[in-house]
């Protein structure tokens, strides 16, 4: 369960928000420290030490993810592993004195921000939204990529179907084409639903 604040402490007032937050770390000593800074600043923090339990956490509804990472492969690992397991929600990476190399190194491996411990408490929190905006486009993305991927598999399959109708029916492409909206209307089915059946009763036939 999360631990409810008393009162909510927003990031912005100007876009007052409260995050429902996990933080993964190795080092359980560390862990309630940087909970509480967080907490303190608009977080509704749960802590988790590794290895965690992923099946009961994914039932929680989160908005961000945050891991302490320690500049070794075993940090690298973890976020790879944290990243696959939460891969939607967004996940900042929080790491002592990183050099370049590890930045990208982490977010290569599936972090949506890296920021360095020891500054501000307002550089976290610009990570923590940055990270947000960065998994939401990302989703964005992703969601667009399978619509379109959706499409072109139907124009395929119309495509298809439209050449089985022209050799059936020694028809042209735009004949072909009224027909199958014509089957498709008859039949109450939507278009690439009744390309894939002919296309399926073709092969039946073949």
């Amino acid at each position: 369960m999360f631990k409810k604040s008393s009162s909510k402490i927003f990031m912005d007032v100007k876009n007052p928000f409260l995050y429902n937050t996990i933080f993964i770390d190795r080092n359980s000593a560390r862990s309630p420290i940087v909970g509480d800074l967080l907490g303190h600043k608009g977080m509704n923090v749960s802590l988790s030490s590794l290895p965690v339990d992923y099946k009961s956490l994914n039932k929680v509804k989160l908005d961000l993810v945050v891991y302490y990472a320690d500049i070794n492969k075993i940090s690298l690992q973890d976020v790879e592993i944290i990243s696959n397991e939460f891969e939607e929600q967004p996940l900042m990476v929080l790491i002592d004195n990183p050099t370049d190399e590890i930045i990208e190194l982490l977010i290569d491996r599936g972090a949506h921000s890296v920021v360095p411990m020891g500054i501000s408490i307002d550089r976290i929190l610009a990570g923590s939204i940055c990270a947000i905006n960065i998994s939401s486009k990302m989703h964005s993305l992703k969601l667009e990529k399978n619509k379109t991927k959706i499409e072109l598999d139907n124009i395929k399959l119309i495509g298809h179907a439209k050449s089985i109708l022209m050799k059936r029916f020694n028809e042209n492409e735009p004949s072909a084409h009224s027909r199958l909206q014509k089957m498709s209307m008859n039949k109450n089915k939507s278009v690439h639903i009744m390309a894939k059946q002919i296309i399926e009763a073709e092969g039946l036939l073949s």
